[in-house]
């Protein structure tokens, strides 16, 4: 049974659950670990989609430092004038008020972003 990835799988923020309903059935076989484990599982560690200047990241704050990029991936790049040109994570400041869970507001000053 394929069960997916948790950093993907958002649960219902909404409505009344019993306690534990708001874990995935992976977050409950996962039961805190990042990964599952050999003896429960397949760990598909490569990625189709990450360019490897970001799946190095992901890998290591996400996936026990297990995920891979495809070869291939390295081709990937934004081509764009500015501070977004390039490959890598970028991180844009956003002044915003009170959102939690989405933040329509776009970046006042894009030449101030960064990379990461």
């Amino acid at each position: 049974m394929l069960l997916g990835d948790p950093q993907q799988l958002d649960q219902p923020q909404r409505g009344l659950h019993p306690p534990g309903a708001e874990v995935s059935a992976l977050g409950h076989l996962l039961n805190g670990r990042a990964t599952i484990g050999a003896d429960q599982g397949i760990f598909l560690s490569e990625t189709r989609r990450l360019h490897p200047d970001v799946c190095s990241f992901i890998s290591e704050v996400f996936y026990d430092s297990r995920l891979v990029p495809r070869p291939e991936n390295s081709r990937q790049r934004l081509n764009a004038p500015g501070p977004l040109d390039g490959t890598g994570l970028r991180f844009a400041a956003v002044e915003h008020l009170g959102n939690q869970n989405e933040s329509p507001e776009a970046p006042t000053r894009p030449a101030e972003s960064g990379r990461v």
